[in-house]
Order: C-alpha cells, then sequence, then structure tokens
C-alpha cells in the first residue's frame, strides 16, 4: 500500500550551494558532488589574479574590509570571522604554516609561523592587528624624527587621534606610522618590492605578500 504523509508534509529541504562571488573554487578534501543530504561540502573560493590566496584575502576582490586599529574579532561579520575565518589563507598540500606581510605604507615585516599547523584567514587578519597595535620602541623612533618631517607629523596626528577614543595608555604605536590608512583591503604580491625589500642576507619566503591600506 502506498503511504501518502498528508497535505501537511513538506519534504526535506534540497542541498542548496552557496553563492558565487567569481574567482576560482577550491574544493576540500571532504568535498562530494552531488553533495550527500546533511552533509554541506567544503567549499572555499580563491583569488581569480592570485590562485593559491583565499579570496577572503586577496586585494580588489575581497568583501571582508576592516580598521586594523580594532581586533578583528569586533569588527569582521560573526560568521565571517569564526566560521569562515577558519579556511585555509593559502591553498596548499601539506598546508601552508608560514607567512611574511610587508607593506609599502609601514617599514615593518610581519611573520606567521605556526608549524606544524595550517595558516588560516584569521591568523592572517589577527597577525596584522596584534603586529600594529604594538607601541613603537626607541630606535623605530629615532628613525622616524630623522626621517622625513611629514613621517614624524603624520605618526603624532594619527596618535592623537586615536588617543581620544583609547583610554588606555598615551604610547605611540605601530599603528599611527599609517596615519588615517587604517583599513586593510587584502593582500597583493609585488615580486619587485618583495625582492628590495628582503633584508641582505635573509631566506626569502615563498608566501610573502604586500598588505595594501586605505
Amino acid at each position: 500500500m502506498a503511504y501518502w504523509p498528508g497535505a501537511n508534509y513538506y519534504g526535506p529541504a534540497s542541498p542548496s550551494y552557496p553563492p558565487f562571488y567569481g574567482g576560482q573554487m577550491y574544493m576540500g578534501p571532504g568535498y562530494m558532488s552531488p553533495p550527500m543530504m546533511g552533509v554541506p561540502p567544503s567549499t572555499m573560493y580563491v583569488s581569480k589574479k592570485w590562485p593559491k590566496l583565499n579570496q577572503l584575502l586577496a586585494a580588489g576582490e575581497t568583501l571582508v574590509r576592516y580598521d586594523v586599529r580594532k581586533h578583528p574579532k569586533d569588527v569582521i561579520l560573526g560568521n565571517t570571522y569564526v566560521i569562515e575565518g577558519h579556511q585555509p589563507a593559502v591553498v596548499g598540500s601539506p598546508g601552508v604554516s608560514r607567512m611574511v606581510i610587508i607593506s609599502k605604507v609601514f617599514p615593518w615585516s610581519i611573520e606567521i609561523k605556526l608549524t606544524p599547523h595550517q595558516l588560516t584567514c584569521r591568523h592572517v587578519w589577527d597577525a596584522l592587528h596584534d603586529a600594529l597595535d604594538q607601541p613603537i620602541d626607541d630606535s623605530e623612533w629615532g628613525m622616524i624624527v630623522t626621517q622625513d618631517k611629514k613621517i614624524r607629523e603624520t605618526v603624532e596626528k594619527a596618535a592623537l587621534h586615536r588617543l581620544k577614543n583609547d583610554k588606555s595608555g598615551k604610547k605611540l604605536k605601530r599603528i599611527d606610522f599609517l596615519g588615517d590608512k587604517t583599513m586593510f583591503k587584502g593582500l597583493e604580491r609585488d615580486e619587485e618590492f618583495e625582492k628590495i625589500r628582503l633584508l641582505p642576507g635573509s631566506e626569502a619566503c615563498a608566501e610573502t605578500w604586500v598588505a595594501t591600506f586605505s
């Protein structure tokens, strides 16, 4: 006898794919096609321009932009930071565990090393904030005051503005070096700049990326 569940019965929802925003799609090892009911595919989108880089981090492509003066968990949309942030920053096998971030707007290099763990987007977001949240030390200040006068003025003006809302201390921070350009726009590659920026005698990191700001 055939069984009829009744007029108010609704079958299980059909599986759906996440929206596609362009770029190449990376299917993780847990991906099955077609997806099994109740088991969503493990998906991630990679940059069109830099196929190894997660699109969440790609300059000119990512929709994730945040003010690095604030901790990313406080300003990046909850689901993006908590869930999507666990995606690999760079696609690789085995997983990439070391990255160096440089920039044309600050003089420091930021090394993220998580061996044997895989480096994620959250690690990149957090590392940028944590590194730039450090106080400017005496030698760094010495370089600032002996360079272009505009650099010193930029740092002092940015610090004055920041301290209006930050009562935790009066020290200058590395973030002040950026002036009013504190919105992280993503990572990009610039091989020529990477070569110039590498300290002579140092070993280059294959995953060296340039941070951009606005």
